[in-house]
């Protein structure tokens, strides 16, 4: 099988609600996502047909930053939870939030998800590895993507648009914000790798 990879860069903010770290404060990240496409069955004879390739870099890459890069790009990216707890944040103009929290892991859930849908149907999507740091990255595999047990944790979907920085402040203390346009739940787990 053929494997085709290409590397995109975005800078993103986020924070992470309910851990003790320092990532529990606003922080950024120059990340670097890895996707890698191969052909959904394999092509016949000893060559590819013209124009030879498995996808055009262009095209790929025009599909990657229209599905991903734009909308994390240069933004900041919390969880309902985080965003409850610091209502204050919702003023920020290039606020993203979800109902999972926005980890490497989290981030590549949701991408797999949206790559998938805007492939063309002779191109399926092996594999993506997202680093946060130069040595600690997450990989999702399609390959894997049933061999770990489901979650009972919310995790975003891609079948809505990444919700608008316009969300309501709670209006009580046991409410979490529920917007219409905020990416609903996926059970899916992805193959991780973290490096140390």
């Amino acid at each position: 099988m053929l494997h085709l990879t290409k590397i995109f860069h975005f800078e993103l903010a986020h924070a992470l609600h309910n851990y003790e770290g320092v990532c529990k404060n606003i922080h950024g990240h120059s990340y670097e996502l890895h996707v890698t496409v191969c052909i959904n069955e394999p092509a016949s004879g000893d060559y590819l047909p013209a124009p030879g390739f498995i996808i055009d870099f262009k095209d790929l890459k025009k599909i990657v930053s229209s599905a991903v890069i734009e909308k994390f790009d240069h933004k900041l990216l919390l969880s309902q939870a985080y965003l409850f707890n610091n209502p204050g944040l919702y003023a920020h103009q290039n606020l993203v939030c979800w109902t999972a929290e926005p980890t490497a892991e989290n981030l590549l859930i949701y991408i797999s998800n949206e790559l998938k849908k805007e492939l063309p149907p002779t191109i399926m999507l092996d594999s993506l590895k997202l680093y946060e740091t130069k040595d600690s990255y997450a990989e999702w595999t399609e390959s894997s993507r049933n061999q770990i047990p489901s979650s009972k944790n919310q995790i975003p979907n891609s079948r809505n648009q990444i919700p608008s920085s316009k969300n309501q402040i709670p209006n009580s203390k046991n409410e979490i914000p529920n917007s219409k346009n905020q990416i609903p739940n996926s059970k899916i787990q992805p193959h991780l790798h973290k490096g140390f």
